[in-house]
């Protein structure tokens, strides 16, 4: 019985191994089956969760956690967690777990960012049911080890230990044989019995665990189910187009099998229509953006890695192309081998009109930019020009620095080859005056050009810029040393006239640029004032050396020099290095009521000044200072008569000894005349209005005094009276704001000279330059009517030029009424312009000069100093502005209509 027992126990045993293997076995493929569920609905998951993250859309996301965590009741927790560990969305089931499957996945959006979505899966219920079956197969096994173990026990019994037992019963008694036999039969149905109905109940429990199983597969089958309905519900109703293109047929570009999302509201094309057709997705992408694409798909092959492309797609409703942003994720087999890959793409068309809208605006700012360099250097350059006027020195030294200027200029795209022409004889040629580059030959052929000949020659005669890309048929005068070349000719105007020519050379097949000609425009523009005042000193210094070498002469013959010299009108007088008068004519002494002798070696400041000592400012002591001549005006504070006082540096010729010639001038009739040589009409508007505004303060100046001194009298009587003293100082800070306000005005007007042009009220303007002119109280007896056109529109430009138009013509008007009479000012629209109409009552302009009154240096008041350049200015500015100037008629008295094109 012993080693039946073992055997037992050992069959049992390893029954048992075997149970419990296999039931290790099927929990390791729930695994696996498990694994594989959770690796597909992640991937979807990762679809959804990415499309939410781009439209950063937390709420959304979370609501698709909730809802996918809820419809799977073994899923117990979810969470997304952001790079920087906070939980941006997630999900939890409360209740107890046995075992669990805890997943990750790291899924990247918007350009490197991730985030990380967990997963805890509950494998606790499927594995309970796996224990209750292993413990079944146990007891069954147990159960089956001891039936075997009877059965073998009978046999045993009935082979051996029966046929002893019969011989011992057979011999002891062989009638208890048949009972015996009857209990063995008896026992034996019992045990079969026993044996049927332990099968019947094993039967009727494999028979249930199998109904378990299968409602356990028609559970999960319904699980999945509802989970495709699910995400197929999703997939149609995102906002984005998801799709999966598989590599396991023949094409080698794929083949689309799934098209899902808003693929028929972006692009016009039901999800059917991809997969009836599997060319079409690749014959919509913009063909320039296909070869991208198919790259994308090579390299997503070979590398098995995800990214993100951007490609456009034609819309089938709007036949547009619109821009996709598409998100690609590969499936990768066992074997490492690319299957397929799903694709999330949405439209960011706005986005990428966004981006070029912000380029368009990048580039107008550094377009922006650019302009304002040029403007700067543009500025900067006519300002050295400008400032050249102010250097002594001769008009070539002037041109030929102004030609440095122009070639050196940064943004223009001049060559280093031009030269500056001016015209001179009758008929007018042009001569080079200065050049620079090309050589000897150029100068040889270029040296004199007549109007209407070569380049130059036809800007001068047509009176406008001539440009040339290249050379052509009008390039007359052709220079080989030049090769290829193009030109800008601008020509050099003054009081209606050419006086020369700017050239400057281009590379071949330059393009016109109207930013180049405007400069060249300006340079002319600034350069003809410096030629035309340079002219006129270099006539002043040609006579200055005539009058120079006629008294050298005159020394030479003193009876002829005497006579000469007395002669002279002007007050004329010699003086020596400590300046003393060592000679002077008749006029001189005859002015001081004296002989010429009786002036020898007394000191000008002693007779004219009624001073002793040297002025600061004396014209003798600058001209041995600088040894040059030096002119200013003097006045007489007994006679109140004006003079111009010029003293020229001298050598006596008999000693070597340095003096001085005084020439002194009266003016006082016609000082204005000889300013107009020397000064510019807005310089001397400005000195009339300076002693306007000194007028004009004077009456603050003597209320002022009149607080003071009543202030001094109370304080010396020791009346010290708050009130009193409060009223006098209200009354002296009164009087101080008045003159600050007029001194204001006046600095208005001359600090805003500026040439830089904005949008202005000519009505503003206007009343400004009344006031002004009201300082000099030279409107006291003269009416001023206003008919201002309540709708005028502005005009642009600058208001410091606009002003000195304005004064000019008021200020003439008033001169020509002698200070009285009315001045009209009105205003109006015609079409695009704007007029203004300044007339006056006084004697009117005669018909013949109708034609000459804008013409430089011509006036009607040479007797009272006019300088005939105030209307050449107004009329050169407001022609710059593209307006127009004109006499009208207007018995009595004289009208100016000036007219304006508005901003």
């Amino acid at each position: 019985m012993r080693p039946l027992a073992v055997f037992l126990v050992v069959f049992s045993l390893f029954l048992t191994v075997g149970i419990i293997l296999s039931a290790a076995n099927q929990r390791a493929h729930l695994l696996e089956t498990v694994d594989a569920h959770l690796e597909h609905e992640t991937a979807l998951l990762e679809a959804v969760i990415h499309a939410d993250l781009l439209k950063h859309d937390l709420t959304k996301l979370q609501s698709d956690l909730t809802m996918f965590g809820t419809e799977d009741r073994n899923i117990t927790q979810l969470s997304v967690t952001a790079e920087n560990g906070s939980v941006l969305a997630g999900y939890a089931r409360e209740q107890p777990l046995l075992s669990w499957l805890y997943k990750t996945r790291r899924i990247s959006y918007d350009n490197g960012s991730y985030v990380t979505l967990e997963l805890v899966y509950d494998t606790g219920p499927d594995e309970k049911g796996i224990t209750a079956a292993g413990r079944r197969d146990i007891a069954l096994s147990i159960v089956f080890a001891a039936i075997m173990g009877a059965g073998i026990w009978l046999v045993l019994r009935r082979t051996a230990f029966m046929p002893l037992e019969s011989a011992v019963r057979e011999r002891d008694q062989l009638n208890a044989t048949l009972e015996q036999r009857i209990a063995e039969r008896t026992t034996e149905l019992m045990t079969a019995n026993a044996v049927l109905q332990q099968e019947i109940v094993d039967r009727t429990a494999v028979e249930q665990e199998l109904l378990v199983k299968e409602r356990a597969i028609a559970a999960s089958i319904e699980a999945l189910r509802m989970s495709e309905a699910r995400y197929r519900m999703i997939v149609e109703n995102i906002s984005e187009i998801i799709y999966m293109i598989s590599f396991e047929g023949d094409a080698p570009h794929g083949v689309v099998v799934f098209v899902g999302g808003q693929v028929e509201t972006i692009v016009g094309y039901r999800g059917m229509d991809f997969l009836s057709d599997p060319n079409l997705w690749i014959s919509l992408i913009h063909p320039d953006d296909r070869a991208s694409v198919r790259e994308t798909t090579r390299s997503l092959l070979a590398s098995g890695k995800g990214g993100t492309r951007e490609y456009r797609m034609r819309s089938r409703s709007t036949g547009e192309y619109l821009w996709l942003e598409d998100k690609m994720v590969p499936q990768v087999s066992d074997n490492g081998v690319v299957t397929s890959y799903f694709g999330v793409a949405r439209d960011i068309t706005l986005r990428k009109e966004a981006e070029t809208a912000a380029q368009q605006n990048i580039t107008n700012h550094k377009k922006a930019e650019e302009e304002s360099r040029q403007s700067y250097y543009a500025q900067f350059a006519i300002s050295t020009l400008l400032q050249l006027s102010l250097e002594d020195m001769g008009l070539d030294d002037i041109l030929k620095r102004a030609l440095d200027i122009i070639l050196a200029t940064p943004w223009v795209s001049f060559e280093s080859v031009g030269g500056i022409f001016l015209a001179e004889g009758a008929p007018p040629v042009l001569v080079l005056k200065v050049a620079k580059g090309g050589g000897g030959k150029p100068r040889q052929v270029c040296s004199r050009v007549p109007f209407g000949a070569c380049l130059c020659g036809r800007a001068a005669a047509a009176s406008e810029m001539v440009f040339a890309r290249e050379v052509d048929e009008r390039h007359e005068l052709v220079c080989g040393d030049w090769g290829p070349h193009g030109n800008y000719c601008q020509p050099i105007f003054s009081g209606g006239h050419v006086i020369g020519v700017i050239t400057v050379m281009l590379k071949a097949g330059h393009e016109r640029n109207s930013k180049e000609e405007g400069f060249l425009n300006a340079v002319a523009f600034a350069l003809a004032g410096m030629i035309e005042r340079k002219r006129v000193e270099d006539e002043r210094r040609k006579l200055i050396i005539q009058i120079q070498a006629t008294m050298r002469d005159i020394f030479h013959s003193k009876r002829e020099w005497q006579e000469t010299f007395d002669s002279i009108s002007d007050m004329i007088s010699i003086h020596d290095e400590k300046l003393r008068i060592v000679k002077a004519n008749r006029a001189y002494a005859r002015y001081f009521g004296l002989t010429p002798k009786e002036v020898i070696n007394k000191k000008c400041d002693e007779l004219f000044l009624k001073t002793t000592g040297v002025l600061p400012t004396c014209p003798q002591s600058e001209a041995l200072a600088r040894n040059q001549p030096v002119s200013q005006d003097a006045t007489d504070p007994d006679s109140g008569r004006t003079f111009h006082v010029t003293t020229f540096p001298y050598v006596f010729p008999d000693s070597d000894a340095r003096g001085v010639i005084h020439v002194a001038r009266d003016i006082t009739q016609e000082r204005e005349r000889e300013m107009r040589l020397i000064m510019s009409e807005r310089l001397a508007s400005l000195g009339q209005l300076a002693s306007g505004v000194a007028h004009e303060i004077n009456n603050p100046l003597a209320a002022m005094g009149g607080c003071v001194d009543g202030l001094i009298r109370r304080i010396r009587k020791n009346e010290y009276d708050p009130e009193v003293f409060m009223r006098y100082l209200a009354i002296v800070k009164d009087e101080i704001a008045r003159s600050k306000g007029i001194t204001t005005d006046m600095l208005s007007f001359v600090r805003k000279s500026s040439y830089e042009r904005s949008s202005l009220d000519l009505h503003a303007v206007l009343d400004k330059t009344l006031e002004i002119i009201g300082f000099q109280g030279r409107l006291k007896t003269v009416s001023v009517v206003r008919s201002y056109d309540a709708g005028l529109r502005p005009v642009n430009g600058s208001e410091g030029e606009l002003r000195q138009v304005f004064l000019s013509i008021i200020t003439n008007a008033i001169d020509a009424m002698d200070d009285a009479g009315e001045l009209a000012v009105a205003t109006g629209i015609e079409e695009q312009s704007v007029w203004v109409l300044i007339s006056d009552t006084g004697p009117g302009i005669p018909a013949i000069h109708h034609g000459r009154i804008f013409d430089p240096f011509f006036t009607t008041k040479a007797e009272t100093g006019g300088t005939g350049l105030g209307l050449a200015i107004a009329a050169r500015i407001i022609t710059g502005y593209n307006g127009s100037i004109r006499v009208q008629e207007n018995a009595p008295g004289a009208a100016i209509k000036i007219t304006l094109p508005v901003a």
